[in-house]
């Protein structure tokens, strides 16, 4: 079910010919899902007990698969390599009285800032595939809305996090469908029988 989930909002969404789109399921009850290289997509058990639609897994699908397309995984990969590339030059492989240990830092806020750039690219993606998938983007926010409900995270948290704070996150999907001018109501589908609680 996830796989033909996600490769048709993938057909939507028109990934690269050489990416073959893998989507696998993980008993970790952690509310998560993560894409990998090579097209891999993980989805957590936790997850899928914690959305309430279809609607609202398939809007973290298709920004997992919006992640891939825009080959995400692959950058950030060679970004954090060419950080301990960069440090270990700078400071001759040792600490350097602490030198090495500020400059990563350093580095490693700016990265968080892009990889929230990256999230929100892979927001505005999803958004697009729902809205070409069911005719609307309800349930786009609705998963977000409850995060928030159960995890707030205190502003300096939220601040040093890769994902946008959700309270951020809903306000930006809001303004965007805004902005496309799709519909934002519309019917909500039932997750099928085996995966409901």
């Amino acid at each position: 079910y996830l796989q033909q989930l996600g490769s048709s909002l993938a057909e939507t969404m028109e990934l690269p010919e050489d990416v073959v789109l893998r989507i696998h399921h993980s008993d970790s009850e952690e509310v998560n899902a993560f894409a990998s290289l090579n097209g891999l997509i993980v989805i957590n058990q936790g997850l899928i007990d914690f959305v309430e639609s279809e609607n609202e897994l398939a809007f973290i699908l298709a920004h997992e698969i919006a992640h891939i397309k825009e080959r995400h995984p692959i950058k950030s990969l060679s970004s954090g390599v060419i950080v301990g590339l960069l440090v270990a030059m700078m400071t001759g492989g040792s600490d350097n009285g602490g030198a090495a240990s500020t400059l990563s830092t350093g580095v490693t806020l700016t990265s968080l800032g892009f990889s929230r750039a990256n999230e929100s690219d892979a927001d505005t993606l999803a958004l697009q595939a729902i809205q070409h998938y069911y005719g609307h983007t309800a349930g786009s926010t609705a998963f977000f809305t409850r995060l928030h409900a159960k995890q707030h995270l205190p502003e300096i948290l939220t601040f040093i996090s890769t994902h946008p704070g959700h309270e951020e996150r809903i306000a930006s999907l809001n303004t965007q469908a805004e902005k496309m001018a799709v519909r934002s109501q519309g019917q909500y589908v039932s997750l099928p029988d085996f995966m409901q609680n």
